[in-house]
């Protein structure tokens, strides 16, 4: 009965992490990636034939350490 966890833990990550890029001249990338995806994020959209780069992400909330931005995709806006 043991096992069952650990065959589950060393067998999941291939399973949820596939990468399989397809043609797109888009690139999105999620709000809730923390810093250090992003990156990747960027080598990867370098790397392809994307013409734009999008971020998702809902509002903040009042108080938050981002607050000075309106909602997530806002904060991840590079200069």
């Amino acid at each position: 009965m043991t096992a069952v966890p650990i065959v589950f833990a060393l067998t999941i990550h291939p399973f949820l992490a596939v990468h399989e890029p397809v043609s797109a001249s888009i690139f999105i990338v999620e709000g809730w990636v923390p810093d250090y995806g992003l990156p990747s994020a960027l080598s990867e959209f370098d790397r392809g034939s994307y013409n734009v780069l999008c971020t998702t992400g809902g509002p903040l909330s009042k108080g938050f350490f981002l607050s000075r931005y309106k909602s997530y995709a806002k904060s991840r806006r590079r200069a």
